[in-house]
């Protein structure tokens, strides 16, 4: 029998394969060598699953004003909920049972994050780099297939 906990966690993986994100920032420089940053977000014109997110995950929900960005003014604002560094790990676990179009997604995510916990703000060797930009690689075929699994 699922109880409470587990039933908001199975409709937020839902919204998650429709409105959510997993991406993987890629940060460059001249002078460094590149960064990687894993982010989990949703985007809704409505509050309710965004505030559902904050309540059972943490992180922040924030108003977006698109309607100044786009220089349209007939845009809605938009709900934007992100999940911070250190909650990523423990959501992506919780989220990852009960996604079905983006499991693959948040499974690379997932590697990349365990990847950056186990080497916190240390010089890196060459295989880590080599390790997160084979996953950031991955995650971008993903994200361009029509079947995101």
């Amino acid at each position: 029998m699922y109880n409470e906990m587990d039933l908001r966690i199975a409709y937020l993986a839902g919204v998650m394969d429709s409105d959510g994100y997993f991406c993987i920032q890629k940060g460059t420089s001249q002078t460094a060598s590149p960064s990687y940053s894993p982010n989990i977000g949703i985007t809704q014109c409505c509050p309710q699953a965004t505030n559902l997110a904050m309540e059972v995950f943490g992180g922040k929900v924030r108003l977006i004003d698109r309607s100044a960005y786009y220089d349209k003014p007939t845009l809605k604002p938009m709900y934007l909920w992100t999940c911070p560094g250190a909650l990523q790990a423990v959501t992506l676990r919780l989220l990852i049972p009960y996604l079905r179009i983006k499991r693959g997604q948040a499974e690379i995510l997932l590697k990349l994050r365990e990847n950056i916990d186990f080497y916190p703000r240390i010089k890196l060797p060459q295989r880590a780099f080599n390790y997160r930009e084979k996953l950031y690689q991955r995650l971008r075929e993903l994200r361009r297939s029509p079947f995101n699994t």
